[in-house]
């Protein structure tokens, strides 16, 4: 038998642990006991929680969440369960909690469920406890809500049988109680004794086990570097094994060779001998033809291979597979919220899930913050306990892992992003996937439900180009046909996401194609960089030797040994490769850069090849002019093909234009320093009524300039306002010339719109039969710029002194004092081509200098107000404005009342929502049981409120009327912590609409706080009131007052059943009480102002809502102004009080009461 046939023996010796590893085992054990028991408490706790609130009405969003706190609490217990249960750790008890916490669990989802799918019906109290109830009643809940059922009571029983049983089950409870608190009592003593000693043995083994922990962590770092050494080793047997069988295949391949020759030979000595055979004996016997072919027996020598081998193969390629991939850490939180889940989830995944002690995890969770993320739990870092770390991570969790902060900062950073261009397909795609991740993440965030509103989705919309708007409108409209309601957040992200990848699509879309197009456009024209790397001047060679700026990576191969222009890889794409490269990373096509556009380059490169403005490793041979090989057929045939070499020669190294201009090579200088010369090209530009230098030039000079605005006008822009500088005392001559012409004064500019292509040189002279004689006079093509454009300011240089034309569509020739030039084509075998065109039509107004007194205008035009024509109002507060001009009446009281402005032409039909504000009451109700402080300020609020007159009890209503009520709570202010003001929910959402749905809010009736505060401070007097509850001194008038119900108990007893009121009055949180005050307010002072015109003045134009602010000349004046402001708002039904001046004479006709609380001097 051989040895792959032998079964493999296991070992028959039982597994003992160590008496430190049974030791450490029960430790271990323990632990998870510990957590289970911790997990199982706090999931009871939820669970009768639940139960308590189920017996409740509860809305939808309650029972949710209900629903999400059981199952988490479900999935804690069953986490802890997992590893007792994996390592037969398992306990009678253990086993029965568990199976209580599945199936509670599973009977509590059920009945959850249940009430979801009958929400919106009539909620039934008695069926719904009798289902709790049922719960309670089975066995196997006892050890979650007790053994007592005191909710389920027979009826069954009769009132004799109760009172027989009466005295003896009395006597019976009085001894089972006394025999449970003795009971009791001995199992505690019991357990402190015993809690006591397991503390004592447990600070033993803790100390034990630090000391442990340290030996074995020595021993886990030997056992380590003893693993890398004979892996290391094994690695190289594998090498070794590798090269042996190369070996051992190759030495085959030769033996192979070696017996196929040695059968070629042996066969054709067999068919010799044969053949010879049978020519000398024919009449011998002949071999049976039916016999079966000769086999040769071939001996294969056996290869046994090992279980251990194989195991051991495969153990070094998994290890060498695990080793190539790169090791996972999370990313470094900085203090983003949006950022803060994603860093979290990799933090628990790859550190906080392994058994690390929390020293470790402390120190791995310091490294992976920064910023201000770190600077929160910094604090914590001086401990390295368990209490620290999770102290550290509840900070996190609160600043950054709040959902509302997470809602808030998705919210900021829509409001934020930037207006999207309309050929910015790229930005679009880039708002849509951040809509896509607020849609992801608004099912965990309930916050960001608010982005379903139409307002809000409006806010969004202005970030959009105008064709995608139109393109939406559609979609709202065929969604309200359709559904009746505005499409959601989800919708939206869906439409735009489909818009972006059409717009995205580099095939079919107008957008991509000029998106691109605007990048590779030919930019102005700036000064030129030559990528020619073989000359360099001395300033740049003492700059790379001294080595004061890096040379910035290779963007292709990030080699710091060259730039992307002399990169090899780079050089080796095609150009279309080439070109999506440089899209990809954002690179300016002029010097292969980043941070700036094509058509803001200041350092394009000039082409080796062509001299065009592109780095040399983009010329595209493809695009070169194709040259005519039949031009001058009359001459001989060897000129020819000089002639035609000439061309090839020419144009195929320079690319040149097929027209040249009035560009001469000039010398430029200043007066000052007329030996500092610079040499550059300058247009001669007959149709400019201005000169412009370049900067570069006025640098290399170093001369004066002043800065100016100029107006300048092209073909296309008329008077565009840029900045400049004037240049006084220039200078120019010609290349060949001494004599200098001044230039009065010129402009800088940052670049001359011209190509180098178009400058004459003594090759075009020699392509022109006239003009040959000029060559000499013509210098070649220089290495400079075109740095100065000279207009008929100048005349001087512009006046023709001589002019050489040729015949019909020929170019001339002309001499100035600066050279000659040639103007028109430059090759008479050439067509003008190109899509490039220069027009120098220049017009220049240079700007007055602003004075002092224009200053002033524009700093005071900060803070002047528009009248209230110039706001704009729409459609709704023209209906509002002229609503409550037609129905505000004045009450027998002074006050003025006035109907609730909604937005149609008649009140709304609203769902009765009782029900929503009987569930609010009811949580109310529990925080004034709670808070006795709380209750006592509610309770007098309301008391007053009612006294008062502003709301009455509420009268019977008949079938058919529309009932609102509105649910109320209280606020504090934080600068009067102790003043309780009861605020009434006007948004709170019954079937999906509120009340404030419904109300119109108004136009913007207050009055500019900048206007009001400088008018305050302009005169010697200052004044400053207030008007005492303004929104509830304005009634609302009986037919809108049912809208305004409201719940609460008479005269404050909880123990009542609460009673139906309603407001009289605009109150705090209705969208419309601002615009109906503010509106009251100001008819009122219109409605008098004949009678009290200081007063009005003073109430329309100096109230900031119910604050007045306003400063008079005079004491006496400020006297008159209060008194007969306070009579003009008693007219109104108002009580303006609180007054203060810094003045304290002007307070002397008012009653102290009229007076602030606190006076202090105002300087």
């Amino acid at each position: 038998m051989s040895l792959k046939d032998t079964p493999c023996r296991s070992s028959s010796r039982e597994r003992k642990l160590t008496e430190k590893g049974q030791e450490m085992h029960e430790q271990d054990t323990r632990k998870r006991e510990k957590a289970f028991n911790k997990s199982y408490d706090t999931w009871k706790l939820v669970a009768r929680e639940t139960r308590t609130k189920l017996k409740t009405l509860c809305s939808s969003e309650d029972l949710i969440k209900l629903q999400q706190d059981i199952q988490a609490k479900h999935d804690g217990v069953a986490q802890q369960y997992e590893p007792i249960l994996r390592n037969s750790n398992t306990t009678p008890e253990i086993v029965k909690k568990m199976d209580a916490c599945v199936t509670l669990t599973k009977d509590i989802l059920d009945l959850i469920s249940n009430r979801l799918e009958t929400v919106n019906q009539e909620y039934n109290d008695q069926l719904e406890k009798e289902r709790v109830r049922e719960i309670l009643n089975k066995d196997e809940y006892g050890s979650v809500f007790g053994h007592t059922k005191t909710e389920t009571v027979s009826s069954a029983k009769s009132p004799e049988r109760l009172s027989n049983h009466s005295s003896s089950a009395s006597t019976h409870s009085s001894r089972v109680d006394a025999q449970a608190e003795f009971a009791a009592k001995l199992e505690q003593s019991k357990a402190i004794k015993e809690i006591q000693a397991q503390q004592a043995h447990l600070h033993k083994l803790e100390g034990e086990w630090k000391l442990r922990e340290a030996k074995m962590l020595v021993e886990m770092k030997q056992k380590e570097w003893e693993m890398q050494q004979q892996l290391e080793q094994e690695r190289s047997k594998l090498q070794q094994l590798q090269a042996a069988k190369d070996v051992a295949i190759a030495a085959a391949r030769v033996r192979a060779y070696d017996n196929f020759e040695g059968f070629e030979n042996h066969d054709e000595e067999i068919n010799d001998q044969t053949n010879s055979a049978c020519y000398r004996n024919q009449n011998e016997p002949r071999l049976n033809p039916d016999a079966a072919s000769f086999q040769p027996h071939q001996t294969v020598p056996e290869v046994t291979v090992t279980q251990e081998s194989v195991s051991l193969a495969q153990a070094i390629a998994s290890s060498l597979s695990m080793n190539r991939l790169p090791v996972p850490e999370p990313t470094t939180f900085r203090g983003d919220p949006l950022q803060f889940t994603d860093w979290k989830m990799s933090f628990i995944a790859l550190i906080d899930r392994k058994p690390l002690p929390p020293s470790e995890k402390m120190f791995y969770l310091k490294n992976y913050l920064a910023g201000e993320a770190r600077k929160a739990v910094e604090g914590f870092f001086y401990r390295d306990s368990e209490s620290a770390y999770n102290g550290a991570w509840k900070v996190l969790q609160d600043r950054y892992g709040n959902p509302f902060i997470i809602q808030k900062a998705f919210r900021d950073k829509l409001m934020r992003w930037p207006k999207i261009n309309t050929n910015d397909p790229l930005a679009l795609q880039e708002f849509a996937d951040f809509l896509q991740g607020c849609t992801e993440a608004m099912p965990h965030v309930k916050g960001l439900a608010i982005l379903n509103d139409c307002e809000e989705n409006h806010k969004l919309l202005r970030k959009l180009p105008e064709w995608i708007v139109r393109k939406w409108s559609r979609v709202v409209v065929e969604e309200l046909d359709t559904s009746g309601s505005y499409p959601d957040l989800a919708c939206f992200t869906n439409f735009l996401s489909k818009e972006a990848r059409i717009a995205c699509n580099p095939i079919a879309s107008p957008l991509l194609m000029n998106f691109r197009a605007t990048n590779e456009r030919s930019p102005k024209r700036a000064k030129a960089l030559n990528t020619n790397t073989q000359t360099k001047s001395f300033a740049q060679e003492k700059q790379e030797t001294n080595g004061s700026k890096p040379k910035s990576p290779c963007f292709m191969c990030k080699s710091e040994a060259h730039n992307i222009t002399k990169c090899p890889t780079f050089a080796a794409k095609s150009i279309e490769d080439k070109k999506a490269f440089i899209c990809e990373n954002r690179l300016c096509f002029g010097c292969l850069r980043k941070g700036h556009m094509t058509k803001d380059c200041k350092r394009r490169h000039t082409c080796n090849i062509c001299n065009r403005r592109h780095p040399s490793c983009l010329h595209d041979d493809r695009k070169q002019r194709p040259v005519e090989a039949t031009a001058n057929s009359s001459t001989s045939t060897e000129n020819h093909a000089s002639l035609e070499t000439h061309n090839v020669v020419s144009h195929a190294s320079t690319q040149r234009s097929s027209a040249t201009s009035s560009i001469v090579p000039v010398l430029v200088s200043s007066i000052q320093e007329p030996h500092r010369e610079v040499l550059t090209y300058a247009i001669l530009d007959t149709q400019s009524d201005s000169t412009f230098v370049l900067e570069d030039v006025l640098d290399k000079l170093n001369v004066d300039a002043q800065p100016v605005k100029l107006k300048l006008s092209t073909m296309t822009a008329i008077d565009t306002i840029i900045s400049s500088k004037n240049v006084r005392g220039l200078q120019v001559r010609g290349l060949h010339s001494k004599d200098h012409i001044q230039l009065q004064q010129a402009y800088s500019r940052d670049f001359i719109p011209v190509d180098k292509s178009y400058v004459p040189t003594n090759e075009t002279a020699l392509l022109w039969p006239h003009l040959r004689h000029l060559a000499d006079k013509l210098p070649p093509l220089l290495d400079c710029d075109v740095g100065l454009l000279i207009g008929y300011d100048c005349p001087a240089a512009l006046t023709p002194l001589e002019v050489i034309i040729g015949d019909k569509n020929q170019p001339f020739a002309q001499r100035s004092k600066l050279g000659w030039s040639i103007i028109g084509s430059s090759n008479p075998h050439l067509d003008r081509q190109g899509s490039q065109s220069f027009v120098h039509r220049l017009t220049v107004k240079e700007l007055p200098i602003p004075s002092t007194t224009d200053v002033l205008k524009a700093l005071e035009s900060d803070f002047t107000e528009r009248t209230y024509e110039d706001k704009y109002v729409s459609q709704n507060d023209v209906h509002f404005i002229q609503f409550l001009s037609d129905n505000i009446t004045q009450k027998k009281d002074g006050h003025y009342e006035m109907p609730l402005p909604f937005k149609g032409n008649s009140p709304p039909n609203l769902p009765n929502n009782k029900r929503l504000a009987t569930v609010r009451l009811q949580c109310l109700k529990k925080k004034l049981k709670t808070n006795k402080k709380y209750y006592d300020q509610y309770k007098t609020f309301m008391e007053e409120t009612i006294s008062k007159g502003d709301a009455e009890p509420a009268p019977t209503t008949f079938a058919g009327e529309t009932e609102w009520y509105l649910p109320h709570h209280g606020i504090y202010q934080p600068r009067k912590p102790d003043k309780l003001r009861v605020v009434f929910d006007c948004s709170a959402k019954f079937h999906g609409v509120s009340l404030n749905d419904t109300l119109l809010t108004g136009p913007d009736l207050i009055n500019p706080l900048v206007g009001v505060l400088c008018r305050f401070r302009k005169e010697a007097v200052a004044i400053i009131c207030d008007i005492e509850r303004m929104f509830y001194q304005f009634s609302v008038t009986p037919e809108s007052r049912n809208y305004l119900k409201f719940l609460w108990w008479g005269g404050g007893d909880l123990e009542k059943e609460p009673q139906e009121y309603r407001m009289a009055v605009h109150l705090f949180g209705a969208a419309s009480s601002p615009g109906c005050a503010n509106f009251g307010l100001k008819h009122l002072a219109r409605q008098h102002k004949a009678t009290y015109p200081l007063a009005s003045t003073f109430i329309e134009k100096n109230f900031y809502v119910d604050d007045g602010l306003v400063s008079v000349p005079s004491v006496e004046e400020a006297k008159k102004l209060i008194t007969e402001s306070q009579e003009l708002c008693k007219r109104g039904g108002l009580r303006l009080h609180k007054f203060n001046s810094n003045e304290e004479a002007a307070l002397a006709c008012l009653d102290p009461s009229e007076r602030a609380a606190t006076i202090a001097m105002v300087d």
